[in-house]
């Protein structure tokens, strides 16, 4: 079991990489002891059991010599599916080294309270001298830490694996930032090249109308989902090339509601503005918000942007994050298509409402 020991898993992933295994599997019960999470499953009507324990320094150790004999040998077959399937988007030996002077204190501010308030992450302060401050992140459901390293000449140093909290920030990041460091913090990352006019003609040439309007922070967070679009490189999950675009989405929609004198008053989703009807099988606006638009146009195009945004985010965003809601983007092209749709939307619903 030496290869099942330890393993750098997004834990967020577990459930919907073992359902992965087989369309005959179903997992009918999950039991938490400590830090032991004990499956049953069922498979073509045989019942086994697999023990996923939770190291305290982020790793996973999966068991599948647990139950009868007779059972072990297909656990072990699921395990190592879990263990090839509910990995992060990058190998164990990257790391993220990056320092900038564009932070100023409100721009760290914001960011800290985006990790704590929406992401949900842990933050520590630390006055490790006279001149650094350290905020460690850490997300104790994924056993993931990340540092910010604040200096009082203005530098800001980000460190820390590209694991489930960067993977999270990175989004944010991009706004933050300058756009060529955007192309530099994944060169660095990914050890390439990346040319840069190709990504500033792709949005210019998905967003003919639309980016010359757009503001400077979604067309950043753009850039970073259409930067890691670029970069040629196999991953068995490619979840976090979509955040940046699916954020900026987001971000579209609460921007044209702003102009229309709408504050998305709940800063993790928008309860306030759309809701599911189910039973019609559609997204609706509020009656309080389309009276306050009176525009249908502009009424149609946000539903619309909204309904794109909700099927998508389903299972990827932190605040989704119940284990059994999880979900992996296992194609490349999977990734690049929502990109696309994402560019697509925006550039569609700009027309629509000018």
């Amino acid at each position: 079991m030496s290869d099942l020991k330890k393993l750098q898993l997004d834990r967020d992933k577990i459930n919907s990489s073992m359902e992965s295994f087989s369309e005959n599997i179903k997992i009918k019960n999950i039991e938490e002891k400590g830090l032991t999470t004990l499956y049953t499953i069922e498979i073509d009507n045989t019942e086994l059991k697999l023990s996923f324990y939770f190291n305290t320094n982020g790793t996973t150790t999966i068991n599948p010599n647990v139950g009868i004999p007779a059972t072990r040998e297909l656990g072990t077959k699921i395990a190592e599916h879990v263990k090839t399937h509910a990995v992060f988007s990058l190998a164990n030996d990257k790391r993220i080294e990056y320092s900038t002077i564009d932070i100023n204190e409100e721009k760290l501010s914001l960011l800290l309270e985006y990790i704590k308030e929406v992401l949900e992450f842990d933050i520590v302060i630390e006055e490790r001298t006279a001149y650094q401050k350290t905020f460690i992140i850490t997300s104790q459901k994924h056993g993931d830490k990340f540092n910010i390293n604040r200096y009082t000449n203005g530098k800001t140093h980000f460190q820390g694996k590209p694991l489930k909290i960067y993977n999270e920030i990175y989004p944010l990041l991009c706004q933050l930032i300058n756009e060529n460091d955007i192309f530099k913090l994944n060169e660095d990352l990914y050890s390439i090249t990346i040319n840069k006019n190709d990504i500033k003609d792709e949005l210019s040439h998905k967003l003919p109308i639309a980016g010359s309007h757009l503001n400077d922070t979604i067309k950043k967070m753009l850039t970073g989902s259409i930067t890691l679009k670029k970069i040629d490189i196999d991953l068995d999950d490619y979840s976090s090339f979509v955040f940046g675009a699916l954020r900026a989405l987001e971000a579209f929609i609460k921007d044209i509601l702003f102009k229309k004198g709408i504050q998305v008053k709940n800063i993790n989703s928008f309860v306030d503005v759309f809701f599911e009807d189910k039973r019609r099988g559609t997204f609706e606006m509020t009656t309080e918000c389309e009276l306050q638009i009176n525009c249908q146009k502009t009424r149609n195009a946000l539903v619309e942007c909204f309904k794109y945004y909700s099927n998508q985010r389903h299972g990827l965003f932190h605040a989704d994050s119940v284990v059994s809601m999880s979900r992996l983007i296992e194609s490349r092209s999977e990734a690049d298509e929502i990109i696309n749709n994402v560019l697509n939307i925006i550039e569609r619903s700009y027309c629509e409402i000018l």
